[in-house]
């Protein structure tokens, strides 16, 4: 099921990670080379770490949008 992207934290992670790294050296910013990789290359813990990041991410901002109404 393709679920919008606004409702899938797999791949807001996966979109988060690499614009971080193609954003950062505009910002003077270099990344540890072990975390310069693309996504499918970044060790599995690490990417449920960042996919629950986003979960969270967004279920703080559905509280938040249910609360502004």
């Amino acid at each position: 099921m393709n679920r919008p992207l606004h409702n899938d934290p797999a791949k807001l992670a996966e979109i988060f990670h690499e614009t971080y790294e193609r954003l950062a050296p505009m910002f003077n910013y270099q990344t540890r080379p072990a975390s310069a990789v693309p996504w499918a290359a970044v060790p599995e813990h690490n990417k449920k770490l960042m996919i629950a990041v986003c979960n969270s991410v967004q279920h703080l901002l559905d509280e938040e949008a249910v609360r502004a109404r």
